[in-house]
């Protein structure tokens, strides 16, 4: 996936090198191709960056950020699972929770509970779990409006807002695209559920904060980091529409964060668009659904900018399973 993705780093536009994110594996890739290991983070600092990529960090910006804030526009909890019977008790409070592995993220790794089904079979995944990294995390089920994400650069001592991404999810939950629109457009979409105001108030928050977010064993100056911070849309037991601040954290580059870029770079500004990454069984599949497309949504463009159709994204090959699209359907 890496490789058939690899393509989608050009809408990145940085004077440094660029991985998908940093871990032990590119470290050691790095350093078979000759990398000079001064030049590559410290191990310390990869462990550390690792750590903070959980759901723990998570958890504690969230307790943070609620007990700091005064108004009344978020609402969300986490809780940290050490020991199998809490579930129990959990799931007896909230009568549906959702169990989370502590280092999964895009909608993977998790659990639904409730208290007439489904506990038993999760049992022994919940066991493992904490078995391997003394925790997991549980949170009430939300009814959920929207997904959405901000997301971050730090550089130096520099942080900033790159942008919106806004996100679909299938029926389990995990990542199953973007949809491609200006900043503004997206701010006038979330505010029919909350006010501006509030979404201001997070970005300044979590550039303020960002220090709780990235460890301080990585140094940004020399390895500036792209990270963002999915968040949730949510209807509150009186009715009222609030925002869950702090589902999960990627401390890493992700696709919101590509598709905010590729819309910046590809479409035409007043032209609704979805970014989706599509996974073939082989490269005959791909190509068969790549000409479909074409016919199907064939592309226009105005001043070089795609105003309807279908735009391919990362080049088909042989080998190629995976293949990242963009597809415009209606102006705003």
């Amino acid at each position: 996936m890496a490789c058939d993705l690899a393509p989608l780093l050009k809408v990145i536009n940085c004077n440094h090198s660029i991985v998908w994110g940093w871990d032990a594996a590119i470290k050691e890739q790095l350093l078979r191709r000759k990398i000079p290991f001064d030049m590559l983070p410290s191990d310390v600092a990869l462990v550390a960056l690792r750590t903070h990529s959980g759901r723990k960090t998570a958890h504690h910006i969230l307790q943070t950020l609620r007990s700091g804030t005064s108004n009344n526009f978020y609402e969300g909890e986490s809780y940290i699972i050490r020991h199998i019977d809490e579930i129990d008790d959990y799931a007896v409070k909230h009568q549906h929770i959702i169990l989370k592995d502590p280092l999964s993220s895009s909608g993977k790794g998790l659990r639904h509970i409730n208290t007439n089904d489904g506990w038993n079979k999760a049992k022994e995944w919940a066991n493992a779990l904490i078995r391997r990294h003394g925790y997991l995390t549980a949170e009430p089920f939300y009814h959920k409006e929207q997904d959405f994400a901000m997301e971050f650069y730090a550089t130096g001592n520099q942080c900033h807002f790159i942008g919106y991404s806004l996100f679909t999810t299938n029926n389990h939950g995990r990542y199953d695209g973007n949809i491609l629109l200006p900043d503004e457009q997206i701010e006038i979409f979330l505010s029919q559920y909350v006010h501006c105001a509030a979404l201001h108030e997070l970005q300044a928050w979590i550039i303020n904060h960002r220090h709780l977010i990235i460890p301080s064993e990585w140094d940004t100056t020399l390895f500036p980091l792209h990270f963002g911070i999915d968040m949730m849309i949510i209807k509150a037991k009186d009715s009222t529409y609030k925002i869950h601040p702090c589902v999960e954290i990627n401390l890493r580059l992700n696709m919101g964060i590509i598709a905010h870029e590729a819309a910046r770079q590809y479409l035409a500004p007043e032209v609704k668009g979805l970014f989706k990454i599509a996974f073939f069984p082989d490269s005959q599949h791909l190509l068969r659904f790549h000409e479909e497309q074409k016919e199907r949504f064939p592309a226009k463009f105005q001043e070089d900018r795609l105003v309807k159709g279908y735009l391919p994204l990362t080049p088909i090959s042989k080998e190629t399973k995976h293949h990242a699209y963009i597809i415009c359907t209606e102006a705003v």
